[in-house]
């Protein structure tokens, strides 16, 4: 079907317009991606800078987890751990191959880190919802129909949720998937485009060339075409190469312990031990499958792509489960499915309605669609949801447009958070030297990376320049904390009262030390 030059016009007009207030929306919700938006932006800053891979935010966050194993430390442990400053060198591309940071550390040389990262991924997360329209629209898709599923796809939280969480190059990858997927969906394939978008596909990151690869197989025999052998063989071998590529760089290139229990036989074997003693797993599992119900329902009417979307689901039931849904979908651990499930569920909406549905079945599945938003909308207590004038408030609000005007309101008040977070950011920059060593939780490295060098709290303690932490001025005398473990808040206090002490000795100053709200500046006197 051939778009008219009108609707292209309007609809690119439309998304055009949602980026700009997007991606204003998401620079502003820049200081909440706390740790991981300073690990990303780090990587990024350092190649542009030296054009080395090395990063000081992911190499004491690596040392914090794996090498001190902080996580899950206990009172006793922390009193004899050293914990010196170092400089770190290690080549972090051996913990995720991210080839893609080159360019952007290119593009951080023309504009900011945060309005950098941030109007990418606005552009990453509204190129699925473009795409896919048109890819709606040259099936013969009504635009109201083509619109309406377009919603539904935006409230999903994998979309809904994650476009406000943290920053990740595995979100080029809702780019370069559906670019790709589009791309295999027309009659007239392209391979010069198949290849370009399978290729940036691979460079993301080591997941995304396996996936790529998986993808491209499995591809060229589910949808074999007899008429054009060749074209199929292509893509085939295609898909060999670049999953070959991705194999070697996890197999023989990488040093990171994820790989070494993630979609292991002891966690597909264990997996039914894991769902009774794992918290909250067994309600993971079942929060996992309703919301991702619809577009699986959806994919039965094109069981080929149904497959290959389970394919890639898999790894996240076994491998992962519960990352995206015990966080809220602000990670990435949904970002690497969740493209292939939208095109599942696409092309068996098209078929259904083509071939199956008469004029009222395709209003009663519109009708469906607009009405299965509310649980999106209600995803944090299904356990508790009826369907109210309160779940139906939820929805409304809970919606990325809404969520879009309240960050953009609440950044033109004084009183509001990002203000406040703004002047946390100048407090810190105007009593910390530039290139000082400083100690500080994870969620307050994104405020310093750029200036200083950071370690993860309490790692450096003893001989850096400054510790920023918490402080609850609600007690007397105040009280300061920032360990982050596992194990529970009852363990974090008593680490923490262990440390005081022990900074005290170090002749930390906390009596003379600088308050903003809840965060506190301490210098050590040498």
């Amino acid at each position: 079907m051939k778009i008219s030059k009108f609707e292209i016009l309007t609809i690119s007009l439309l998304f055009l317009i949602t980026f700009i207030f997007l991606a204003k929306a998401l620079s502003i919700n820049w200081y909440n991606g706390m740790g991981d938006n300073a690990t990303y932006a780090d990587i990024t800053q350092t190649i542009a800078k030296t054009g080395k891979t090395q990063s000081q935010v992911l190499s004491t966050t690596i040392d914090y987890i794996f090498n001190q194993k902080l996580v899950t430390i206990t009172p006793a442990e922390i009193i004899n751990l050293k914990l010196e400053t170092h400089l770190y060198n290690q080549n972090i591309f051996r913990f995720h191959f991210t080839p893609i940071q080159y360019l952007f550390a290119l593009l951080s040389k023309i504009f900011p880190l945060h309005i950098l990262w941030e109007s990418l991924t606005a552009l990453f997360y509204l190129s699925l919802l473009f795409l896919t329209y048109f890819l709606l629209r040259t099936k013969q898709i009504p635009i109201v129909s083509a619109l309406i599923l377009i919603i539904f796809i935006s409230l999903h939280p994998a979309w809904n949720i994650s476009i406000f969480g943290q920053i990740y190059v595995d979100k080029v990858f809702l780019l370069t998937a559906t670019i790709l997927l589009f791309a295999l969906s027309q009659k007239k394939q392209s391979l010069l485009l198949i290849t370009v978008s399978s290729l940036i596909s691979a460079l993301i990151i080591e997941k995304t060339a396996i996936i790529t690869g998986i993808l491209l197989i499995s591809y060229s025999r589910l949808f074999w075409n007899r008429k054009n052998t060749s074209s199929q063989f292509k893509i085939f071998l295609l898909g060999s190469i670049i999953g070959l590529y991705g194999f070697v760089i996890v197999r023989f290139f990488l040093d990171n312990s994820y790989y070494s229990s993630f979609l292991s036989l002891s966690s597909i074997t264990g997996f039914a031990d894991y769902l009774s003693t794992y918290p909250n797993a067994y309600q993971n599992l079942v929060t996992f499958l309703l919301i991702n119900a619809p577009f699986l329902l959806l994919g039965f009417f094109e069981w080929r792509a149904l497959l290959i979307a389970i394919l890639m689901i898999i790894p996240n039931i076994f491998g992962n489960l519960g990352g995206a849904e015990k966080v809220g979908w602000v990670t990435h651990y949904h970002l690497i499915y969740f493209p292939f499930l939208v095109w599942a569920g696409v092309l068996g909406y098209i078929n259904l309605q083509k071939k199956w549905l008469n004029k009222f079945g395709r209003l009663l599945l519109n009708i469906i669609l607009i009405s299965t938003t509310i649980i999106y909308g209600n995803v944090y207590n299904l356990k508790t949801f009826k369907l109210n004038q309160d779940s139906i408030t939820k929805t409304v609000y809970s919606s990325w447009p809404m969520t879009t005007r309240t960050i953009l309101r609440d950044s033109i008040n004084p009183q509001g958070k990002y203000q406040q977070q703004k002047q946390l950011e100048k407090f810190i920059a105007d009593n910390i030297p530039l290139n000082s060593k400083v100690s500080v939780p994870e969620n307050l490295m994104i405020y310093l990376f750029q200036k200083n060098r950071v370690y993860y709290y309490p790692l450096g303690i003893d001989d850096a320049d400054y510790a920023v932490l918490h402080v609850n001025k609600n007690v007397s005398p105040f009280t300061y904390y920032g360990i982050y473990t596992f194990i529970g808040s009852d363990n974090n206090t008593k680490i923490d009262n262990i440390l005081f002490d022990r900074m005290v000795k170090l002749k930390y100053d906390f009596n003379q030390s600088l308050i903003y709200n809840d965060v506190a500046i301490i210098k050590r006197i040498k």
